[in-house]
Parts: C-alpha cells; sequence; structure tokens
C-alpha cells in the first residue's frame, strides 16, 4: 500500500538529516521521507519501529529506546533525540570529507578518523557523550568517484589541513577506531611536525600501519567488501547512486589496506590512550611502543573489535577521554 504523509515534503537540510531520513526510507520500503514526515503515517508500526532501531543501532551506533520512536517520530524529532538538540547547520552531505557530528559547546573540538571503510557514521552515538564540545569526522574521499589521495602520507597531509581549516589553532583532541586510529596517530605527529599542540590521541583497537601485514588475513577482497557496504549502507539495492557509492566504496576499502601496508608510521610525542577490546586479541597494544615517545595508556574494553563504537562499548570509552581531558 501507499502511504502519505499530511506534511508538506521538507528535504534533509544536513548530513545528520540526511542520514537518518535514508534509514527511514530503508525500512519503510518508500523512496523518501522529509524531516516532519511521521513514521507512523508512512506507514511504520510496531514491528518496523523495532527493524527501524536495529537499523539505527546498525548505521549509526546509537541507542534509541522504542517508546523514543512513539515519542519522536519524524526525522527532525528523532536527530534532537540523537543528538541532545545540537545539530549541524551546514549544507553538507553524508559523505562528504568533513561531517559534523555535534556542534556546538564551548570545549576543544574532537576530532575522529574514520575506520577502514572511510566513514564515521559509527561515531554519532558516541559523540553526544564526549562533554561540552564539538565533535567532526574525518571521512575518507573516493565515495562521489573523486580521485583517492596517491598514498598514505598524502592523506594524512590531506586530513591535518582540513582540521586546520576549521580550527586553526590548537589544543587538537584526536581519536580513531581501527584504521581511524592509525590516522589519529599520524596526523597527530604531523601537526606536531607543524609546531602545534596536541593534547589528546586515543586509539580504538588500532595498530601502527607495521601491524596491518599480521592482520593481512582479516582485510576485506573487493567482493567482501562490496558486500559489508550493501549491508551497510541505507537505500534500496536498486538505487543507481547508491550502486555508485557502493563500488566507490569498495575500492576506498581496498586501497586503504593497500596504501597503510606501505607507509611508515610516524613517532607522536606525549600519551597515548589505547582502549583494546578485550573478545579481539589479536590487536596487540605493544605494538604502538615503537611509535610513541610517552606514556602509553592502556584500558580493555569487553567488546569486539567492531564492537568498541556500539553504545555500551562507546559510553566507557567515552568517560574515560572526558575524565582524561578535565585532568
Amino acid at each position: 500500500p501507499e502511504f502519505l504523509s499530511h506534511n508538506a515534503y521538507r528535504a534533509p537540510r544536513n548530513a545528520q538529516e540526511e542520514l537518518l531520513a535514508g534509514v527511514f526510507a530503508q525500512v519503510l520500503g518508500v523512496e523518501r521521507v522529509g524531516i516532519d514526515d511521521d513514521f507512523f503515517a508512512l506507514g511504520g508500526h510496531s514491528l518496523l519501529a523495532t527493524r527501524l532501531i536495529s537499523r539505527i543501532r546498525i548505521v549509526l551506533n546509537a541507542e534509541v529506546p522504542i517508546r523514543t520512536v512513539f515519542q519522536a517520530p519524524t526525522v527532525a524529532q528523532l536527530l534532537e533525540h540523537l543528538t541532545g538538540g545540537i545539530r549541524d547547520p551546514r549544507d553538507g552531505g553524508p559523505y562528504d570529507t568533513l561531517l559534523p557530528l555535534r556542534t556546538g559547546g564551548s570545549g576543544t573540538p574532537l576530532w575522529l578518523f574514520h575506520p577502514g571503510f572511510g566513514l564515521c557514521w559509527s561515531y554519532l552515538g558516541m559523540a553526544g557523550r564526549l562533554g561540552d564540545r564539538p565533535v567532526y569526522g574525518i571521512q575518507a574521499r573516493g565515495f562521489d568517484g573523486a580521485p583517492l589521495p596517491a598514498d598514505f602520507t598524502a592523506m594524512v597531509t590531506d586530513y591535518t589541513e582540513q582540521i586546520l581549516a576549521v580550527q586553526p589553532h590548537g589544543p587538537y583532541q584526536l581519536a580513531g577506531h581501527s584504521l581511524g586510529g592509525t590516522l589519529a596517530h599520524a596526523v597527530g605527529a604531523e601537526l606536531q611536525r607543524r609546531e602545534h599542540e596536541v593534547s589528546l590521541v586515543a586509539l580504538l583497537d588500532a595498530v601502527p600501519s607495521s601491524g596491518f601485514e599480521q592482520l593481512a588475513d582479516a582485510q576485506l577482497t573487493r567482493s567482501e567488501a562490496r558486500d559489508f557496504l550493501d549491508d551497510y549502507l541505507p537505500g534500496t539495492a536498486g538505487d543507481d547512486d547508491r550502486r555508485n557509492i557502493v563500488e566507490n566504496g569498495a575500492t576506498v576499502i581496498v586501497e586503504h589496506s593497500r596504501m597503510v601496508a606501505e607507509f611508515t608510521q610516524p613517532t607522536y610525542h606525549g600519551t597515548v590512550l589505547i582502549f583494546s577490546a578485550t573478545q579481539s586479541p589479536e590487536v596487540r597494544p605493544d605494538l604502538w611502543e615503537p611509535y610513541v615517545d610517552g606514556d602509553l595508556h592502556t584500558f580493555d574494553i569487553d567488546a569486539t573489535h567492531f564492537g568498541l563504537t556500539e553504545p555500551k562499548a562507546a559510553a566507557e570509552i567515552s568517560t574515560i577521554i572526558n575524565r582524561h581531558l578535565h585532568d
């Protein structure tokens, strides 16, 4: 059946709204959802609400109680719940290199770097737990078909300049999951090389570039990368734009694996926080010792490697990061 909203269609205004509207549309099986369209007026019911919650958890790593879906059944209302009312006013898209995850706040910004699949959507649930500060994600180039960086060094330089364009002066606070940790450490070293102050580098179950050889079996083939993105991204399989994004994204994933294996990890000077997923013991914190001139503080988190940004683990990690930033 075809369901119509009684509200005039209002298109998503920023990346956060576009992401959530895409999840709504995917669950409801409709072509598009406006930010004021009621989930239940569009054909949603309690079973679909449960499926919506599941997709939000998978795509955004955010926890939404089912009562909240009934109380806040539109994209705009539900996003207010997810972000604490702090929205991104920028006219950007969910595949932009700079993804504001939380704007506003009086604290120093925190920068989160994409894991190997190139997107920072999985940090959205964590962003609201990181204190009264803006939180930005740095995402990979290439999902729109634009050229990828020539190598990992060029990627580090590019991301450093993206940060400096938004935050010209330090101190800088950097963190990342998996490959994002490798990037956070390298960008921290690059900022130091340019004589900027870096006050936080936090690595979520990450290894230096030299450690990727030991994890070669865990690297995705192009076919596996395509299947992962096809399952992860909002939208329907028959959409041509989505199909192009999946193909481009598969290239991004495979190329990241190749580039990081050819990269020489620099030395970062200062304290580094390492969050180790105890259910994935193959990632060893001691691999970082040659690349850190300072203290390594390791925290064991009861999670799998991919579960570190899920709500429970993210809450524990955020508490530790907040405590470190207040000390």
